[in-house]
């Protein structure tokens, strides 16, 4: 399996490694609910109220056409983490963002303590 790293600004604007081959093994990671700046983002609702998400990961999964899996380490008592994985089943960007809040969502609410931002989050 492949791996790349090279996304600098998840907002729309890094450079993407593609595969050489499409039946290549390949994976892109990205953060979700993080980004630089608001150009570049989707506008959706998290929690009740509209908040900016970074439009790059799911277009880049929309566009390459990919299974997308979201993922969370969420800290357990006694030093352990549970990790979680959410196979999307959506194809297009704002189905996969649809998606990938329905899933933050549960783990936020499961885990309130667990998720931080130190930027004004919501609009």
């Amino acid at each position: 399996m492949k791996c790349t790293s090279d996304t600098e600004g998840i907002g729309g604007t890094g450079k993407l490694k593609s595969p050489e081959k499409p039946e290549e093994h390949f994976l892109q990671r990205g953060q979700g609910d993080r980004f630089v700046g608001e150009e570049g983002t989707l506008v959706a609702d998290f929690m009740g109220r509209p908040a900016r998400f970074p439009r790059g990961p799911f277009l880049v999964a929309s566009r390459m056409r990919v299974p997308v899996v979201f993922y969370y380490s969420m800290r357990e008592p006694g030093r352990r983490y549970r990790f979680h994985f959410v196979e999307a089943q959506a194809t297009t960007r704002t189905a996969l963002l649809d998606e990938y809040l329905k899933a933050t969502e549960n783990i936020v609410r499961t885990y309130p303590d667990q998720w931080f931002n130190f930027y004004k989050f919501w609009q």
